[in-house]
Protein backbone atom coordinates (compact mmCIF):
# COMPACT_ATOMS: atom_id res chain seq x y z
CA UNK A 1 0.00 0.00 0.00
CA UNK A 2 3.01 2.44 -0.29
CA UNK A 3 1.94 3.52 -3.56
CA UNK A 4 -1.50 4.28 -2.31
CA UNK A 5 -1.72 8.49 -1.66
CA UNK A 6 -4.18 8.14 1.28
CA UNK A 7 -2.38 8.52 5.23
CA UNK A 8 -1.99 4.37 4.96
CA UNK A 9 -0.11 5.00 2.27
CA UNK A 10 2.17 7.24 3.61
CA UNK A 11 2.24 5.44 6.68
CA UNK A 12 3.75 2.22 4.66
CA UNK A 13 6.13 4.63 2.62
CA UNK A 14 7.60 5.73 6.12
CA UNK A 15 7.68 2.25 7.72
CA UNK A 16 9.28 1.12 4.10
CA UNK A 17 11.88 3.68 5.12
CA UNK A 18 12.71 2.92 8.51
CA UNK A 19 12.88 -0.89 7.26
CA UNK A 20 15.26 0.28 4.60
CA UNK A 21 17.41 1.64 7.46
CA UNK A 22 17.15 -0.48 10.01
CA UNK A 23 18.41 -3.12 7.41
CA UNK A 24 21.29 0.10 6.68
CA UNK A 25 22.28 0.21 10.24
CA UNK A 26 22.43 -4.01 10.89
CA UNK A 27 25.16 -4.24 7.92
CA UNK A 28 27.10 -0.87 8.92
CA UNK A 29 26.91 -2.77 12.17
CA UNK A 30 27.89 -5.87 11.09
CA UNK A 31 30.85 -4.53 8.67
CA UNK A 32 32.11 -2.43 12.17
CA UNK A 33 32.02 -6.03 14.26
CA UNK A 34 34.12 -6.89 11.38
CA UNK A 35 36.17 -4.38 11.08
CA UNK A 36 37.07 -4.15 14.48
CA UNK A 37 37.38 -8.23 15.09
CA UNK A 38 40.18 -7.80 12.17
CA UNK A 39 41.62 -5.16 13.96
CA UNK A 40 41.96 -7.37 17.41
CA UNK A 41 43.78 -9.44 15.55
CA UNK A 42 46.23 -7.84 13.41
CA UNK A 43 46.89 -6.08 17.09
CA UNK A 44 47.27 -9.80 18.82
CA UNK A 45 49.65 -10.20 15.46
CA UNK A 46 51.70 -6.73 16.22
CA UNK A 47 51.67 -7.33 19.93
CA UNK A 48 53.14 -11.60 19.90
CA UNK A 49 56.04 -9.70 17.15
CA UNK A 50 56.77 -7.28 19.96
CA UNK A 51 57.04 -9.54 22.15
CA UNK A 52 59.28 -12.06 20.30
CA UNK A 53 61.26 -8.95 19.08
CA UNK A 54 61.74 -7.99 22.88
CA UNK A 55 62.46 -11.49 24.17
CA UNK A 56 65.34 -11.75 21.28
CA UNK A 57 66.52 -8.49 22.28
CA UNK A 58 66.74 -9.62 26.00
CA UNK A 59 68.80 -12.39 24.77
CA UNK A 60 71.29 -10.82 23.25
CA UNK A 61 71.44 -8.09 25.80
CA UNK A 62 72.30 -11.22 28.22
CA UNK A 63 74.73 -12.29 25.62
CA UNK A 64 72.79 -15.36 24.59
CA UNK A 65 72.84 -15.15 20.92
CA UNK A 66 70.84 -18.00 19.89
CA UNK A 67 67.36 -17.14 20.25
CA UNK A 68 65.08 -16.51 17.21
CA UNK A 69 61.69 -15.60 16.40
CA UNK A 70 60.21 -18.92 14.87
CA UNK A 71 57.07 -18.08 13.95
CA UNK A 72 54.81 -17.29 11.05
CA UNK A 73 52.72 -13.83 11.18
CA UNK A 74 50.82 -14.39 8.14
CA UNK A 75 51.74 -11.18 7.09
CA UNK A 76 54.73 -10.58 4.67
CA UNK A 77 55.86 -6.94 5.90
CA UNK A 78 56.13 -8.99 10.06
CA UNK A 79 57.73 -11.76 8.54
CA UNK A 80 60.51 -9.62 6.65
CA UNK A 81 60.59 -7.81 9.50
CA UNK A 82 61.51 -10.45 11.89
CA UNK A 83 63.81 -12.42 9.33
CA UNK A 84 65.22 -8.90 9.44
CA UNK A 85 65.94 -9.36 13.33
CA UNK A 86 66.55 -13.06 13.31
CA UNK A 87 69.41 -12.06 10.57
CA UNK A 88 71.08 -9.18 12.77
CA UNK A 89 71.17 -10.94 15.68
CA UNK A 90 72.86 -14.31 13.62
CA UNK A 91 75.21 -11.89 11.91
CA UNK A 92 76.47 -11.02 15.89
CA UNK A 93 76.68 -14.35 16.94
CA UNK A 94 78.51 -15.24 13.57
CA UNK A 95 81.11 -12.56 14.30
CA UNK A 96 81.90 -12.94 18.09
CA UNK A 97 82.06 -16.90 17.48
CA UNK A 98 84.46 -16.34 15.12
CA UNK A 99 85.79 -13.69 16.75
CA UNK A 100 86.12 -15.64 20.09
CA UNK A 101 88.03 -18.91 17.85
CA UNK A 102 90.87 -16.98 16.95
CA UNK A 103 91.52 -15.26 20.18
CA UNK A 104 90.99 -18.55 21.92
CA UNK A 105 93.23 -20.38 19.84
CA UNK A 106 96.26 -17.54 20.39
CA UNK A 107 95.78 -18.20 23.78
CA UNK A 108 96.71 -22.05 22.68
CA UNK A 109 99.56 -20.96 20.81
CA UNK A 110 97.64 -21.76 17.49
CA UNK A 111 98.86 -18.80 15.26
CA UNK A 112 97.17 -20.40 12.35
CA UNK A 113 93.55 -19.52 12.90
CA UNK A 114 91.72 -16.62 11.44
CA UNK A 115 88.47 -15.26 10.80
CA UNK A 116 86.93 -16.46 7.48
CA UNK A 117 83.22 -15.38 7.30
CA UNK A 118 81.81 -12.48 4.90
CA UNK A 119 80.94 -9.33 6.62
CA UNK A 120 80.04 -5.88 6.67
CA UNK A 121 80.83 -2.59 8.47
CA UNK A 122 81.72 -3.01 11.45
CA UNK A 123 82.22 -6.67 11.41
CA UNK A 124 84.25 -6.51 8.44
CA UNK A 125 86.45 -3.96 10.30
CA UNK A 126 86.40 -6.45 13.28
CA UNK A 127 87.03 -9.29 11.03
CA UNK A 128 90.18 -7.26 9.55
CA UNK A 129 91.54 -6.65 12.97
CA UNK A 130 91.24 -9.64 14.43
CA UNK A 131 93.11 -11.23 11.82
CA UNK A 132 95.47 -8.28 11.74
CA UNK A 133 96.51 -9.19 15.46
CA UNK A 134 97.37 -13.18 14.99
CA UNK A 135 99.31 -12.06 11.86
CA UNK A 136 101.43 -9.63 14.03
CA UNK A 137 101.49 -11.86 16.62
CA UNK A 138 102.66 -14.57 14.28
CA UNK A 139 105.52 -12.57 12.95
CA UNK A 140 106.86 -11.05 16.47
CA UNK A 141 106.76 -15.08 17.42
CA UNK A 142 108.64 -16.05 14.31
CA UNK A 143 111.04 -13.07 14.96
CA UNK A 144 111.41 -14.34 18.93
CA UNK A 145 112.33 -17.96 17.06
CA UNK A 146 114.71 -16.55 14.81
CA UNK A 147 116.96 -14.57 17.40
CA UNK A 148 116.33 -17.42 19.85
CA UNK A 149 118.56 -19.60 17.16
CA UNK A 150 120.72 -16.59 16.84
CA UNK A 151 120.86 -16.27 20.25
CA UNK A 152 121.73 -19.95 20.56
CA UNK A 153 124.33 -20.41 17.88
CA UNK A 154 126.37 -17.55 19.82
CA UNK A 155 125.89 -18.78 22.90
CA UNK A 156 127.22 -22.02 21.73
CA UNK A 157 129.95 -20.50 19.83
CA UNK A 158 130.93 -19.00 23.62
CA UNK A 159 130.62 -22.04 25.26
CA UNK A 160 133.01 -23.49 22.37
CA UNK A 161 135.85 -20.62 23.06
CA UNK A 162 135.34 -20.82 26.44
CA UNK A 163 135.80 -24.90 26.80
CA UNK A 164 138.80 -24.00 24.63
CA UNK A 165 140.52 -21.39 26.34
CA UNK A 166 139.69 -23.58 29.25
CA UNK A 167 141.06 -26.48 27.69
CA UNK A 168 144.56 -24.30 26.72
Amino acid sequence: NADQRHELGQMAKALEVFRTNGVAIRELDAQKQSADRLEAEQRAVRDALQADVEAVVSAAVAGDFSARIEKDYQRADLNAFAQSVNDLVATVDRGLSETGEVLAALAEADLTKRMQGNYDGAFERLKADTNAVAEKFSAIIGQLQQTSRGLKAATGEILAGANDLSDR
